[in-house]
């Protein structure tokens, strides 16, 4: 009974974090985000405080998304909706509007109940504002959601369709690295129905077609698409009625526009596996990421990340890989390694060739670790609390220095580390993107990536899309940086030759990513692989004698070595690199002071809309499927964009509680009285406090149920309390073996009351200590049916009459019943379960009762052992 109740006290408490309440991993804010709100005319904004440059941006960024999405939707929002900047992934990855646990994989999300819209920084600003409006449209079409007629429902939309649209807004076909993923699939003879698609693909496929769609059928064909989804559940009738064909031919048309588009080029493109020797092959030991190679420094090895074991872990190989392959470390399993970032990482190795070093999450913040490569054993590590991440790291050829790309507030610079004395030295100081930063040969040049140019021949289709990535480097002796590229395309992941007289890095110059060549000396460029597929992350041997990268083919990225890359190339005139003073003012480029424009304004005492509110989403499909009063002109006028300034007012963030849950019933009887079921649930925007409610009425009120839950999550140590009065009724009815002898009716009424607490103290992602406390008062009352009376009496049984039918005896005892668990999990999962790692939990627990007191102690250790693609063992 008592374990019962506990588990019920505790159910709305539980249903605040984010797994199972026994195991499940963690979330972990070292300290409480500080909050400030900038209020546009659309939407409500919080970023960090004292941030307030980055709100203003942050407030342009969105209110041209808004009107982008306006523009094809043809229709306003009547709701404000919250968005939320958080200034790092890691910050992100510990936000409580949500409590499902986040990897760095995930740029963002909308959550459906609120509509509230979460992002991080992650260094990029065109990126940023790529994932604003993609989350965005998927918050747009929430709020037409919430005030659709009773034909349409935007919620219904095809998964393809739901997650393919957004990024159609957001990219619409013309990021190389998406398109990649499709042209994959089209080699590979894998191009998926969308029928039903799920997961990845359906974002990058359904982005595909509808940019098909839109090319050949025109872009308001899409949203007519759009709208006629959300009238009719049956693909086939909302093609036949926008496109004249069923899906199915409509599917096949677009099929047969890739083929043509993208066949024509394998005679002009290498497969990689032909030319390049693969080293790595993730169809047949089960990874899906080989990616970051290095070379070490005798040029016989290599180490790259993989996640072969299903986690991201970090291995060696021999380049003619006679000695097999070797794990050297096991990441994202410990509270060392948490986590690397995604796709964002490498490994960098010192001269002796014994050790190497990388960077890896922790619940506190980003690490360098320096690992002697023969034992695996920790030589070094270096903290940085200062920065919000530290990404690519290079060691210097004299082992004396660490240069990294490194994220400080909303900013992200180049940045070098003496080792020696642990000083670091800022090179890069603005808000363009700077990134993978490499020493040339003889340490006095820092090769790096810039997201800093404009590019002319880009369609300014949102605030930044026309931003890309070029090489540049810093002269140390000199003190001047200089350009390596000034291309319209992005260039990034660079690398020095041998020699130091050639540069290596990857080159979107077509549809495909590959690496390219530029000899310094005499200013000329030259393709150096020349593949259908993704080339990234290389590197080239201290003779020049092979190439080793990384490449997406097949539906995953594996390593490859071209032997004597720099042989036989065909260059073409290019120029030297020039010295360039950097324009070190984003805003200003941009011009983002038209932020000014969208301060918060009533639309109501401008034109009242409760008319066009009632019939918003009268449709008519025989004409156009947004023809109503929205899209005359009388009425865009209260939406339409400003143009006289009215500047956002930026306020300090302030905690207001909202419904989240609403559930219950009512009953009156005139024998009995009202009985009546309550559940009401409440959270901030953060969802940093939860409230839980859990109201039980039987007829009086000292019989009714209550329970009152509340929990605290803006701290590393999560905190909860709740009270509770709880009745629980049970009568027995008494068979005599002589008919003569009528049935008798026996009642027991328990009662509990008290209150509880839990507090939760997670020593990192992966174990946590749990301390639990239930003080409570039970009170067991018996009593029997007087037929002659009509009533109950409570009155004892004869000697042996309760141990004969199993009565209780009537009885009253104050509880105390403390318990502390220890908690890890560092489970994987699949898709019918946990498949690799381990959890486990040792529970002990003390009742203190005036009745009885007991202990209890439990220990349940799970172990999950993945050894062959899809295989694994379960141990309990």
């Amino acid at each position: 009974m008592k374990k019962n109740i506990l588990w019920l006290l505790l159910f709305l408490l539980i249903c605040y974090f984010a797994e199972a309440y026994t195991f499940g991993k963690n979330k972990i804010q070292p300290e409480v985000l500080k909050w400030s709100k900038i209020e546009t005319l659309h939407f409500d904004i919080y970023f960090n405080k004292g941030e307030d440059e980055f709100g203003k941006m942050a407030a342009l960024l969105s209110e041209e998304a808004y009107y982008k999405i306006k523009e094809d939707l043809k229709r306003p929002i009547f709701n404000r909706i919250p968005i939320i900047f958080y200034k790092s992934h890691q910050e992100f990855q510990t936000t409580n509007i949500i409590y499902y646990l986040l990897d760095e994989s995930v740029g963002g999300f909308t959550e459906l109940n609120r509509n509230r819209i979460a992002i991080p920084f992650d260094g990029s600003y065109k990126k940023l504002e790529e994932t604003l409006v993609h989350e965005l449209t998927h918050a747009y079409i929430n709020e037409l959601n919430r005030v659709r007629s009773k034909f349409l429902n935007f919620s219904g939309l095809p998964f393809w369709f739901s997650e393919g649209f957004p990024e159609f807004i957001s990219v619409n076909g013309k990021s190389v690295y998406n398109n990649m993923f499709v042209i994959d699939l089209i080699m590979n003879d894998g191009i998926y129905n969308l029928d039903g698609l799920g997961g990845y693909f359906a974002y990058r496929l359904g982005e595909s077609f509808l940019v098909y769609l839109s090319e050949t059928y025109g872009r308001e064909s899409v949203i007519d698409l759009f709208y006629a989804l959300s009238f009719s559940s049956s693909q086939d009738a909302v093609s036949k009625k926008v496109y004249d064909l069923n899906f199915q031919d409509l599917q096949l048309r677009w099929k047969n526009y890739l083929k043509r588009k993208y066949l024509p080029y394998i005679t002009d493109y290498d497969i990689p596996y032909e030319v390049f020797e693969q080293k790595t092959d993730h169809n047949e030991d089960g990874s899906y990421l080989n990616y970051a190679p290095r070379i070490s420094p005798d040029g016989n090895s290599y180490l790259f990340f993989s996640n072969k074991d299903l986690r991201s872990d970090i291995w060696k190989e021999t380049i003619l890989g006679l000695n097999g392959r070797e794990k050297i470390i096991s990441g994202e399993s410990s509270g060392k390694y948490e986590e690397f970032h995604f796709q964002k990482n490498n490994i960098s190795w010192f001269p002796d060739g014994e050790k190497f070093a990388f960077v890896a999450k922790t619940s506190k913040y980003d690490k360098i670790y320096i690992i002697n490569v023969n034992n695996q054993k920790n030589i070094n590590t270096f903290d940085f609390p200062e920065f919000e991440a530290v990404y690519e790291i290079d060691v210097s050829h004299n082992g004396e220095q660490i240069v990294f790309a490194g994220q400080k507030g909303f900013k992200t610079d180049i940045y070098v580390m003496n080792m020696e004395n642990y000083e670091i030295e800022r090179l890069t100081n603005d808000l363009f993107y700077d990134s993978s930063p490499r020493w040339s040969p003889d340490d006095t040049k820092i090769l790096f990536a810039s997201e800093r140019k404009a590019a002319e021949n880009l369609e300014h289709d949102n605030v930044l899309s026309s931003l890309v990535t070029n090489i540049y480097y810093y002269d140390l002796e000199e003190e001047e940086f200089y350009q390596v590229t000034d291309d319209d395309f992005s260039n990034y992941s660079p690398f020095w030759s041998s020699n130091g007289e050639h540069i290596l890095m990857t080159s979107e110059r077509k549809f495909a990513a590959n690496i390219e060549i530029i000899d310094t000396i005499s200013g000329v460029r030259a393709a150096v692989t020349n593949t259908l597929a993704g080339a990234f992350t290389g590197d080239i041997s201290r003779e020049d004698e092979y190439l080793i990268f990384s490449c997406y083919f097949n539906g995953g990225w594996d390593i490859f070595v071209k032997n004597n890359p720099l042989q036989n190339l065909t260059y073409f005139s290019y120029f030297k690199p020039e010295k360039i003073s950097f324009n070190e003012d984003l805003f200003k480029d941009f011009n983002f002071n038209r932020y000014k424009l969208y301060g918060k304004r009533d639309l109501k005492t401008e034109k009242d809309d409760t008319d066009i509110r009632s019939d918003i989403f009268t449709i008519d499909m025989k004409t156009s499927p947004f023809q109503d009063s929205l899209a005359q002109p009388w009425d865009d006028e209260i939406d339409q964009k400003p143009d006289t300034e009215n500047i956002p007012e930026i306020k300090p963030y302030k905690t207001r509680y909202t419904l989240d849950m609403l559930w219950g019933g009512m009953a009156y009887s005139p024998s009995y009285g009202t009985y009546a079921q309550l559940q009401l649930g409440f959270s901030d925007l953060m969802g940093n406090h939860g409230i839980g409610i859990n109201l039980g009425i039987s007829g009086e009120l000292i019989n009714s149920n209550f329970i009152f839950n509340y929990v605290y999550l803006a701290h590393r140590i999560d905190y909860g309390f709740g009270v509770f009065h709880l009745n629980e009724e049970v009568i027995y009815k008494i068979l005599y073996s002589d008919p003569a002898l009528q049935s008798d009716y026996f009642r027991e009424r328990e009662r509990e009351y008290g209150f509880y607490t839990i507090t939760r103290y997670p020593f990192n992602k992966f174990w946590r200590l749990d301390l639990e406390n239930i003080f409570y008062r039970n009170e067991l009352r018996r009593d029997w049916w007087d037929g002659y009376k009509g009533k109950w009496i409570e009155e004892y049984l004869p000697d042996g009459f309760q141990e004969q039918y199993g009565l209780k005896e009537s009885y009253e005892s104050n509880v105390w019943s403390p318990q502390i668990s220890i908690v890890h999990d560092n489970a994987v999962f699949g898709s019918v379960g946990p498949v690799s790692g381990w959890r486990g939990t040792v529970i002990f627990n003390r009742n203190f009762s005036t009745q009885k007191s007991y202990s209890i102690l439990l220990a349940d250790l799970r172990k999950y052992l993945f050894f062959e693609k899809r295989y694994s063992f379960a141990f309990r």
